[in-house]
């Protein structure tokens, strides 16, 4: 059966740090986020060896105001961490690995509007959701790395956008497909929005809605 294995801690725990508030694993490295760790926020990523799982960096965002490790993510070489808090209206901050450890290497913004929360990556793509960010009305940004860093690819804009609906607070991507949950669309009910890339666009292809739902 399953057994509990070990228990992760941070080398510099503190009260009301929020350890532990966002996971996540890839392989035999766990990023754990602290978003109330005194006075930014932080993530520890850990890493299994022969003895068991060991601290190997603490990661802070360059220009982070607080929330940092609010939400995390990985993908092989590369960390995810948002910052609610960060910059102006929130970002997501971007580490990868080298010889020498963990270096942050971009940071993803929209010119003003925020990520700074739910995100999801997939090899070289992310996409970030940015909930009620143009006054009201959502989108979600995708992101893709190229040869000369990571770059906005698209916006994202649900078919049936309503102020308000909340397009965006929840995301995930699997290859060239993302979906966008959104909780309060037209009919009140919440609904998740399919989009494919498409050459170098990338194009709705479905709205999901439970057969049994219900408003509220």
């Amino acid at each position: 059966g399953w057994r509990q294995t070990a228990e992760l801690k941070s080398a510099e725990s503190m009260s009301n740090e929020y350890f532990g508030g966002s996971v996540t694993i890839s392989g035999t490295t766990i990023v754990v986020g602290a978003a109330g760790f005194h006075p930014t926020g932080q993530a520890d990523v850990f890493t299994k060896t022969a003895t068991g799982w060991k601290q190997t960096a603490e990661l802070m965002g360059s220009d982070t105001v607080g929330d940092f490790g609010e939400s995390v993510a990985i993908s092989g070489a590369t960390i995810v961490v948002s910052a609610g808090l960060g910059g102006q209206a929130g970002q997501d901050y971007v580490f990868t690995k080298s010889e020498s450890g963990w270096k942050q290497t971009a940071v993803l913004g929209t010119g003003g509007y925020g990520t700074g929360g739910p995100f999801a990556i997939s090899g070289t793509t992310i996409v970030a959701g940015g909930y009620n960010d143009h006054g009201g009305i959502s989108h979600a940004y995708v992101f893709t790395k190229t040869a000369n860093g990571w770059k906005q690819a698209a916006t994202l804009l649900n078919s049936d956008a309503i102020p308000f609906d909340d397009f965006g607070t929840s995301v995930a991507i699997s290859g060239n497909v993302v979906v966008v949950g959104a909780r309060s669309t037209a009919n009140d009910y919440g609904g998740a929005y399919v989009f494919a890339k498409q050459a170098t666009e990338w194009k709705q292809t479905a709205e999901l809605q439970s057969s049994v739902s219900g408003s509220g």
